[in-house]
């Protein structure tokens, strides 16, 4: 759908993925009644945005895209040239290759929202470039210093800058010298509302998995504690680029299921209906899994680590693993969790408890206050 003329835009990279950030787009986008432009669309990703009644979608580069990381750097390119020239009362970018959109738009206020660094820049740059040779990385290490460069410039642009932790922020500081300011973003909605009772079909013994299917969300790791531990059942849901090898590889455990992608509605179901989730992320900048598991009144595994760490309390610590969690320590918290639940007594409201501090009603009064 075209975008019409309203006050306020939204900006943000892709649609590539259901995740925490596209949904945040989405929020910011119904708040503000903007408009929303994005690089391009993968294929059946964010189906949330044809369902919002209202929201006019633009995607800047036409056709069907792949995510890789040409695609990545031509939407990074095209977002520094003008693409709107309305005079917008409040412009909103967020992600890391839309940051250009700062430079040309016309508008009362410019706000960035910071999910996260772009990391291949910085910590993650052998993660992403260690396989090449000599040559290419030394290419590839020009490159990210010339895009830093550029993701700073554009930053300092904006009248507002927010990241989504402080996890984030410390390292937005550290890396491109931006500070910022701290704005939990909203989970989901159906997470604070009321759900309908899970189905008698779906058991209160099993546990969840809820992380995207992607090398540092660590599904693999929870797969093999299960795989070890036939009498515990493990729901898979979420997708990725490793969903084909993961359904492969566990084939042969009963007690492993997949579920594929579930609606907003049958998530919340799969949920309450856990006895708890699991979401175990290396260098996770927030944690929206976390925050949405609670709220629906389900414990969570998951790590002592980045912006998952500002998000429980003490209540919560005997569901917390190490930053780098073994196979072995990730079967132990799962067999001690009857006991542990046990001794917390009302799980569920302990749970919300902590959950109710993100309540979306928090980030929609800041946002009201910012662009007031």
């Amino acid at each position: 759908m075209q975008p019409g003329r309203t006050s306020s835009l939204v900006v943000y990279d892709f649609l590539a993925a259901s995740g925490g950030a596209e949904r945040l787009s989405l929020t910011v986008a119904r708040l503000l009644a903007a408009d929303v432009f994005v690089g391009f669309r993968v294929a059946g990703a964010a189906a949330s945005f044809d369902e919002a009644e209202g929201v006019r979608l633009r995607c800047v580069l036409r056709g069907t895209w792949r995510l890789g990381a040409w695609s990545c750097l031509l939407v990074f390119l095209r977002f520094l040239l003008p693409i709107d020239r309305s005079r917008r009362d409040v412009v909103f970018v967020s992600g890391v290759f839309a940051v250009g959109a700062l430079l040309w738009t016309r508008a009362r206020k410019r706000i960035y929202y910071c999910h996260t660094p772009p990391k291949f820049c910085f910590e993650e740059f052998d993660a992403y470039f260690g396989g090449l040779g000599n040559w290419s990385r030394l290419l590839a290490r020009v490159g990210c210093a010339v895009f830093a460069r550029v993701y700073a410039f554009c930053l300092r642009r904006a009248d507002h800058v927010f990241s989504n932790s402080r996890y984030t922020q410390q390292r937005l500081r550290t890396h491109v010298g931006i500070d910022s300011e701290v704005l939990y973003p909203p989970p989901a909605s159906f997470a604070f509302e009321d759900a309908p009772a899970p189905k008698p079909s779906l058991s209160r013994a099993d546990y969840l998995s809820l992380a995207r299917h992607e090398p540092a969300k660590r599904v693999d790791l929870v797969c093999q504690a299960f795989a070890e531990m036939p009498e515990q059942t493990l729901i898979v849901a979420s997708s990725g680029s490793l969903t084909k090898d993961l359904e492969t590889r566990y084939a042969q455990c009963p007690n492993i299921r997949f579920v594929g992608t579930l609606s907003d509605r049958a998530l919340a179901e799969r949920i309450r209906a856990s006895r708890a989730t699991i979401y175990i992320p290396q260098g996770e900048d927030f944690g929206m899994s976390v925050v949405e598991s609670l709220a629906l009144g389900t414990p969570v595994i998951t790590v002592r680590e980045g912006g998952i760490s500002e998000i429980l309390d003490d209540r919560m610590i005997e569901w917390l693993l190490p930053a780098c969690p073994t196979v072995e320590q990730i079967k132990a918290t799962v067999r001690s969790t009857p006991a542990s639940l046990g001794r917390l007594g009302d799980v569920a409201q302990a749970c919300r408890s902590v959950a109710a501090r993100f309540h979306p009603g928090r980030f929609a009064s800041a946002l009201r206050e910012i662009v007031s």
